[in-house]
């Protein structure tokens, strides 16, 4: 081998030879570089030995970069490396974004979204997105009740209400449960206790009342069967209050504070219609006054009534039927217009059939 030519580079020397270096020893520096005049490769000398040098590389692969090795300096200034080289094809981000696999060699950036988002799974082959959780569809299991406003008064009595806080439900005083014997349970505004009645007393249906319910006598009601009977209400005295006032059955006049309730109910037994009402006056009105006599059933004014006027003493309506059924209660109400005479009674009967 032949020395051609020996360049000084810095402090590393090129020898130029006409030969390959491991045939003949070439006596050079450690570090020391030689190429071979054909231009086919450069050898380094890595240690003392005459004839040990080491092929580098081959001119011929200096476009790419083959040999394995590591790149410890210096800054990449080249072609972003894609994903399929283990690079991410991206050079610019903006904060918040997330890289994901659009396809099977392609990363791409998720842009970032407005607070209160969260991350959805697309499925199998789909790209993921941002979005609100669906609570029926993306949720499972039951929610603990210590995670419902912290768990804060939660508890076995304690109920959680629909404008997020917790609460306790209504319940009846403890001054108040059912003690006796036939009181029975109830509602007013809350639920509530009705106490038993006394001995022989009916419990009713009463509107007027705080519970809708009521205890009365047996003399405050009168049964009444249906098949073409009569039956008579009568009262001693009725009274000149404006009204309506209803037939008593203990004989006294009828006050303007008095109500359904108190009046005298007779209980139908057997379904039917009230018909052919008639009605009986001791003192006629008077002047242009009248007094209208209606029948009530249930608590309720019917269509079924008369009006006597002036002097007149007696009224009476065959025209009108009120249908009836078992368990119904008919009453009868009084209404006065004018300044009418006081009449000593008033006697009312009616025809079920």
């Amino acid at each position: 081998m032949a020395i051609l030519d020996i360049v000084t580079l810095g402090a590393v020397k090129l020898y130029v030879v006409d030969a390959d270096p491991t045939i003949t020893g070439v006596t050079a520096p450690l570090g020391s570089l030689i190429l071979l005049s054909d231009g086919t490769g450069i050898y380094q000398k890595t240690n003392t030995a005459a004839t040990n040098w080491s092929k580098g590389i081959t001119l011929a692969n200096l476009a790419d970069i083959t040999t394995a090795g590591t790149i410890t300096t210096g800054t990449w200034n080249g072609t972003a490396v894609s994903a399929a080289f283990g690079g991410t094809g991206q050079t610019t981000y903006a904060i918040g974004d997330i890289l994901q696999a659009s396809a099977a060699t392609t990363l791409s950036k998720l842009a970032a979204v407005a607070t209160g988002n969260v991350l959805i799974s697309g499925g199998v082959t789909t790209v993921s997105s941002w979005g609100k959780v669906g609570l029926a569809t993306h949720v499972s299991g039951n929610l603990p009740v210590t995670n419902l406003n912290a768990g804060t008064s939660a508890s076995s009595t304690t109920f959680w209400r629909g404008d997020g806080t917790w609460g306790i439900p209504a319940s009846v005083s403890v001054s108040d449960p059912l003690t006796t014997k036939g009181d029975i349970w109830t509602f007013t505004t809350v639920d509530a206790k009705l106490p038993v009645g006394t001995d022989a007393q009916i419990l009713v249906a009463d509107s007027t009342t705080a519970t809708g319910l009521k205890w009365v006598s047996g003399s405050a009601l009168t049964n009444v069967a249906a098949g073409g009977n009569q039956f008579f209400f009568s009262q001693a005295n009725i009274g000149t209050a404006a009204g309506p006032v209803f037939v008593q059955n203990d004989g006294t006049a009828p006050g303007a504070t008095d109500s359904i309730a108190t009046g005298t109910r007779q209980i139908i037994t057997k379904a039917g219609n009230i018909s052919t009402l008639y009605v009986g006056l001791t003192t006629a009105p008077g002047g242009v006054t009248s007094r209208v006599i209606s029948v009530y059933k249930n608590g309720v004014i019917t269509t079924l009534s008369t009006t006597i006027t002036g002097a007149a003493t007696t009224g009476n309506n065959t025209g009108t039927a009120v249908a009836v059924a078992a368990g119904d209660t008919v009453s009868v109400g009084i209404s006065n217009t004018g300044a009418v005479a006081n009449s000593d009674g008033i006697v009312v009967s009616f025809i079920v059939v």
